[in-house]
């Protein structure tokens, strides 16, 4: 079953990869990381395909006739690197709306070519990104760089597959950015907090240790966020150590740079 639930990850999810996972946990606490893997909540490239199709749907103004658009729309990463999410959110984008072709190229530009499209209340830009989890990075980057980039423009939102929803008030209270999330996830979605149903105290106890040797200084993820969330390409930072951080003393089965 799990392989199938986590087929496309970036680094293959196979047979030996989860039972090695699970052998790093003791005989009678495998149970318990049984069904953390049976609650991870795995983004796959069909599922973020139908969340950015319906998400783009669902912004007013939009049309995939040019002719019945309001005003001009232009669509952007939310990371200025290349090797950040932005950039596979883009690609994924475009495929996930039928917008590959070249005829689209000029709704799609580069944050550092923003200023150059001298935008103005009319105009709609479209920040694209996988997930926002405590807020801070997308804060950050309104306040570095975005708010002065879009300047002038009628409506700016953020687009994600997902998002915590502390993190999205965050982005909401703090930048004017308007985040449309497809998924979003409450305090009952932190595996170790008190409103989480699916584990019991002593099993978040058990979990936790493992977490903790995972990272010693993040074990419940960035910001303490607790969450069981992966992207086909990329496990957030924002998830629980155990699923993603890897080094000498842990493999996580999800690592984030293989």
């Amino acid at each position: 079953m799990w392989l199938n639930d986590f087929v496309g990850y970036r680094s293959a999810v196979n047979q030996g990869r989860i039972e090695e996972w699970l052998q790093q946990f003791a005989a009678k606490d495998r149970d318990v990381a049984a069904r953390v893997l049976d609650t991870v909540d795995f983004f796959g490239p069909d599922r973020i395909a139908h969340a950015f199709r319906a998400g783009l749907a669902a912004l007013p103004g939009w049309h995939t006739s040019a002719a019945q658009r309001t005003g001009r729309w232009i669509f952007v990463q939310m990371s200025s690197s290349a090797g950040d999410s932005g950039g596979t959110m883009i690609h994924q984008f475009r495929l996930a709306n039928r917008m590959a072709r070249s005829v689209y190229d000029r709704m799609f530009v580069f944050p550092s070519m923003l200023v150059q499209e001298q935008l103005t209340a009319d105009d709609t830009v479209v920040l694209l990104d996988d997930f926002v989890g405590t807020g801070e990075q997308a804060t950050m980057a309104w306040n570095l760089s975005f708010s002065e980039l879009v300047a002038g423009a009628g409506t700016v939102y953020l687009m994600v597959v997902a998002a915590r929803r502390r993190g999205r008030e965050r982005v909401q209270s703090n930048t004017n950015l308007l985040v449309h999330a497809a998924h979003e996830f409450d305090d009952s979605d932190d595996l170790f907090g008190d409103d989480c149903q699916h584990f019991t105290a002593d099993e978040k106890r058990t979990f936790k240790k493992y977490c903790e040797r995972a990272s010693k200084k993040t074990p419940a993820g960035f910001g303490d966020c607790g969450l069981l969330v992966v992207f086909s390409h990329r496990c957030p930072n924002d998830s629980v150590a155990a699923l993603h951080a890897s080094h000498s003393r842990w493999r996580g089965l999800f690592p984030r740079n293989d």
